[in-house]
């Protein structure tokens, strides 16, 4: 039993870890989200794409391995429902590695 109790502590240990490597400060990543938002839709000012997503608003974070997924979306139904997203992918200390717009979900 005494061999066992170090096993143990390890695992209780590296459970510990993984958690705490998965905790988001949600409002630095949606900042950081919203302002990588505000720089796509000035680069691309004259796209359809810009115009549908402008004035999107938080809808999910998520970590995804070595990365924070959040996800923005703007409600551009009128006739049909259509939801324009905008991917904002980030690595663990906020920094922006990728954009992607869209998909979109249209019914």
């Amino acid at each position: 039993m005494e061999k066992s109790l170090p096993v143990l502590l390890l695992i209780v240990l590296c459970g510990c870890t993984a958690d705490v490597q998965q905790q988001v400060d949600e409002t630095k990543a949606g900042g950081v989200a919203q302002q990588a938002l505000a720089d796509w839709i000035a680069e691309n000012k004259n796209s359809p794409d810009a115009k549908q997503i402008q004035g999107a608003i938080l809808d999910s974070i998520s970590v995804e391995g070595d990365s924070i997924h959040v996800v923005l979306v703007n409600d551009n139904s009128s006739s049909i429902e259509h939801f324009a997203y905008f991917n904002v992918y980030l690595d663990l200390d906020y920094q922006v590695v990728k954009v992607v717009r869209g998909p979109d979900m249209v019914e």
